[in-house]
């Protein structure tokens, strides 16, 4: 028996880790992971692209449905629920959605149907397990110093040996090498009263951090 579906999953991106973990410069928080329901049976998952509550009018007014998801949730988790269970309820949900104008604007409906599956579908994404986000200072610093993850080696062979050490059940979101850099020309002192190796001034000094005046009036000291 051949199953017709008016669904269309748009989620090549929801691969392993957290593929929809997004954090802007300046930000506390992650950005607003969703999925989406439009009106012609597409479903996408993103993560919002805005600072703070907007939407587009199509979501406000429910034409395409949105559904808020952890901005930690597992990829292949979701991934699994949208191509099994899940897609039973998006199925359910746009077979009973439909649009009416209000004299304003377009706005979505649904049957009572579609709501419960809207609610159970809900209730299903709030539940699917998370991954173990870590910023990426935090996971280099919140045990170790600069030279127990850095030191007699360039600053590339470091870092990639630390994303080598990354472990499977966990994301590391930031760059490691950048936060190195930045860790390494947060210590450097000018007399030389620190734990700077010449590794650590060599890319100091290659990324423009330091000059090469800083590098030769600490070799005088």
């Amino acid at each position: 028996m051949t199953t017709t579906t008016t669904i269309r999953l748009s989620i090549a991106n929801l691969t392993n880790g957290a593929p929809l973990y997004e954090k802007f410069d300046g930000q506390l928080q992650a950005q607003p992971a969703y999925i989406q329901l439009n009106d012609d049976g597409t479903v996408i998952a993103y993560c919002s692209g805005e600072i703070g509550n907007a939407m587009p009018a199509r979501v406000w007014h429910n034409v395409d449905r949105r559904y808020r998801v952890d901005a930690q949730v597992n990829g292949k988790a979701l991934r699994e629920y949208l191509t099994g269970e899940g897609l039973a309820l998006l199925e359910r949900i746009h077979a009973g959605h439909d649009t009416e104008w209000d004299g304003s604007n377009h706005r979505g409906t649904l049957t009572a149907d579609a709501e419960q599956a809207d609610e159970q579908l809900t209730q299903d994404l709030e539940q699917l397990p998370l991954t173990n986000v870590w910023e990426a200072s935090d996971w280099l610093f919140s045990s170790c110093t600069l030279s127990d993850l850095w030191a007699g080696k360039p600053l590339d062979e470091a870092a990639s040996e630390l994303e080598n050490a990354i472990d499977v059940d966990q994301v590391v979101y930031g760059d490691i090498r950048a936060e190195l850099l930045r860790e390494a020309e947060r210590q450097f002192d000018a007399d030389g009263e620190d734990k700077l190796d010449a590794f650590h001034l060599a890319a100091l000094l290659s990324a423009g951090k330091i000059s090469q005046q800083d590098v030769d009036g600490r070799q005088a000291q």
